[in-house]
C-alpha cells in the first residue's frame, strides 16, 4: 500500500472522520504540517506537571515518545513538555500512529492548543498532531 492509498483510508475512519477530510487540509502534493488529530491529554491529572499548567502556552510543543514498552498499552504514545512526561495520546487513537512511527513513515509533532485550568483535569489541555508529508 502506497502513502495516497494510506492516507485516502484513513479519511474514512474513525480516526480522521470527525475532522474530515477536506477539513484536515490534507493535500498530497504539500510540504506544510497538517492537523491529522485533536484531543486531550490523558493521564494528566495524575502527572506531576499538574503544577505547571499556569507555564504552558497555547502553540508551545510537546515532544511524542513512542512507548512500545509500555505495561498498559502496546501503541503507547507519551507527550512530553519541556523534557516532563505530561501524559498520553488516548489509547483509542494512538494506534495508527503509533505503528506509522514503527514502521518509519511519516514524521509527527504535537503542540498546545488550549490550555483550561477551570476544565476538569482530563481536559486542561488541549493538543493536536500534526503530520509533516
Amino acid at each position: 500500500m502506497n502513502r495516497i492509498d494510506f492516507i485516502k483510508g484513513l479519511a474514512g475512519s474513525s480516526f480522521l472522520g470527525w475532522i474530515g477530510f477536506r477539513g484536515a487540509g490534507l493535500s498530497l502534493k504539500s510540504k506544510e504540517a497538517k492537523v491529522i488529530y485533536q484531543s486531550y491529554v490523558r493521564g494528566f491529572v495524575h502527572s506531576p506537571c499538574l503544577s505547571q499548567l499556569s507555564c504552558m502556552q497555547p502553540n508551545e510543543k510537546l515532544q511524542i515518545i513512542r512507548e512500545a514498552e509500555n505495561e498498559f498499552d502496546p501503541f503507547a504514545l507519551a507527550l512530553y513538555y519541556k523534557n516532563q512526561k505530561v501524559g498520553f495520546v488516548p489509547a483509542e487513537d494512538n494506534c495508527i500512529i503509533s505503528q506509522m512511527m514503527d514502521a518509519g513513515h511519516g514524521h509527527f509533532t504535537a503542540e498546545i492548543v488550549n490550555i483550561n485550568p477551570q476544565a476538569p483535569a482530563w481536559e486542561q489541555v488541549e493538543f493536536i498532531i500534526l503530520s509533516h508529508l
